[in-house]
């Protein structure tokens, strides 16, 4: 059971679900309510067996920008204030409203991971997630991160 962060239009995500016999076991979580309608149409129109969670894995409720910033290009991330309310749920929550445990994630967030390691490192650190796969987003340091930048080293400590 596949939990994947970032699905955005949600290509990977279909791929994913028919890696998996489009068995259902995929959670789409998407917190970026500007690609909510065209992800929900994608998954549709490929016939992607995927669940889509619009919100955040998260113990806080998210600030998302209402309309997307076209000098950034496609990717959005959580404000500080202001914005739209997004709603975070608990990872066990997604899990039993599922019915079933997450045992893979994929996280492509634009360094969100670091805001979830109250509801993933449990289940990491437990033995439950037995496949991890992210992308180095938005690193401290990197050119393109201005502020509250993925600290790596923290991250997979």
């Amino acid at each position: 059971v596949v939990m994947e962060f970032g699905a955005r239009f949600g290509t990977t995500s279909c791929e994913i679900a028919r890696k998996l016999n489009n068995s259902g076991n995929v959670v789409v979580v998407e917190p970026d309510l500007n690609v909510w309608d065209v992800l929900e149409a994608n998954l549709k129109s490929h016939e992607c067996n995927a669940h889509l969670l619009r919100g955040a894995v998260s113990s806080v409720d998210l600030h998302m920008a209402a309309k997307l910033n076209v000098k950034r290009g496609y990717s959005n991330r959580a404000l500080q204030k202001g914005g739209v309310v997004v709603p975070g749920f608990a990872f066990n929550e997604v899990e039993s409203a599922l019915g079933k445990k997450v045992d893979t994630l994929l996280i492509d967030c634009e360094g969100c991971a670091q805001d979830m390691m109250d509801q993933l490192g449990p289940v990491i650190e437990s033995g439950q997630i037995k496949l991890l796969l992210i992308e180095g987003d938005m690193p401290v340091g990197a050119k393109d991160c201005h502020s509250h930048c993925m600290d790596c080293k923290k991250f997979f400590a």
